[in-house]
């Protein structure tokens, strides 16, 4: 299971890649992922982890979820550079995020849902929001598979971007991810 798990990493580092490269080629952002980690924990340490106000987007997946994280301050700086403005991150917001924020977010996610897409994973967008007591898709002591990266624009912390599996997806879909990996 360890080298299953070790591989999984591995495919999530590339996510991670494909969606900080999308959001430095397309709007000109130097987002780096200055730390990347990931192994199997319970979900209520998950949940400490996260910040309560983020862009979340819960995935389905064969009557189970995924859930993706990307910390609000990537939102505001993305969207900032996007439409021409200074990357500010003083004027990032902890309760709500603009129409613009929104759209810039929805890309984002669109990107994610391309990688699985590509593999042929079936998975499907089921909801969007910004805070995570909403999200209601593991059980508090329930083993999940937990990444983060930990990313930095200019050299300056911008947040993190979080990926949640449960542990079904990373066996199940194992010959479709691995593939991506090898």
């Amino acid at each position: 299971m360890s080298e299953i798990l070790g591989n999984f990493l591995k495919f999530n580092k590339i996510v991670g890649l494909n969606i900080t490269n999308f959001i430095s080629t397309q709007l000109k952002v130097g987002l780096c992922v200055s730390d990347f980690s990931g192994g199997v924990k319970e979900y209520q340490s998950c949940k400490d982890s996260i910040p309560r106000f983020s862009f979340f987007s819960q995935f389905g997946y064969q009557n189970r979820g995924i859930l993706l994280s990307i910390d609000s301050k990537i939102i505001t700086l993305g969207t900032q550079r996007c439409f021409g403005g200074k990357m500010d991150l003083s004027q990032v917001s902890d309760s709500t995020f603009t129409f613009a924020e929104n759209f810039f977010g929805k890309q984002v996610i669109a990107t994610y849902e391309k990688i699985f897409e590509e593999i042929e994973t079936e998975i499907q967008l089921n909801k969007i929001d910004y805070f995570l007591d909403r999200s209601h898709l593991f059980f508090s002591d329930e083993k999940v598979l937990f990444i983060e990266m930990k990313c930095t624009v200019d050299g300056s912390d911008a947040g993190s971007i979080h990926m949640i599996y449960p542990l079904m997806f990373v066996k199940q879909e194992q010959e479709k991810w691995q593939n991506e990996v090898s």
